[in-house]
């Protein structure tokens, strides 16, 4: 995916590159060897992946949620804001709590700051579901490596069988 016309990354209060709202960059797994060493390390390194994960998609479901309650309230302040635009443009004499100019202002305002919000949130969607696919990613990645060494010990484990004089051949009788 593109990230054309986005902020560069920042730097965390830990010291992790995160986007401009905070949300922290996935680590992408070029080589198993940089976070894996062993084989016990595996287990560990695929629990922390994965709550990373979890992470990710508990951070999207709550953008989702705030998506929807600002696609409510949009059309509901745009609403607002052209009803007190009929006022004024009528120069109706109406008791308000604001006059039709603060009104204006104040709902114009409300509705810029939204429309932003929303901007902000669809961003940080398409960013949550790029990182959450780079870790599945990384995830496959580390148990794949596993899957390579537990075949390699097991091919390890025939040769020396092999050599150790354990032959199975038709006896001579």
């Amino acid at each position: 995916m593109a990230t054309a016309g986005r902020a560069p990354a920042s730097i965390g209060n830990d010291g992790t590159a995160t986007n401009p709202r905070g949300i922290p960059y996935a680590p992408f797994v070029d080589r198993v060897e940089d976070y894996v060493a062993t084989r016990e390390e595996v287990e560990p390194t695929l629990r922390s992946f994965q709550e990373m994960i979890s992470k990710y998609q508990f951070m999207e479901m709550n953008l989702q949620r705030r998506m929807a309650g600002l696609k409510d309230k949009i059309p509901e302040i745009q609403k607002t804001l052209d009803t007190v635009r009929f006022l004024k443009l009528r120069k109706a004499n109406v008791m308000l709590s604001y006059t039709t100019d603060e009104a204006e202002t104040l709902l114009s305002s409300k509705l810029a700051t939204a429309n932003t919000s929303l901007s902000h949130c669809e961003e940080d969607l398409d960013f949550l579901r790029e990182q959450i696919t780079t870790m599945e990613v990384a995830t496959a990645r580390v148990y794949n490596w596993e899957v390579v060494q537990k075949r390699k010990d097991k091919s390890g484990e025939e040769v020396t069988k092999g050599q150790s004089g354990e032959k199975t051949g038709p006896s001579k009788s």
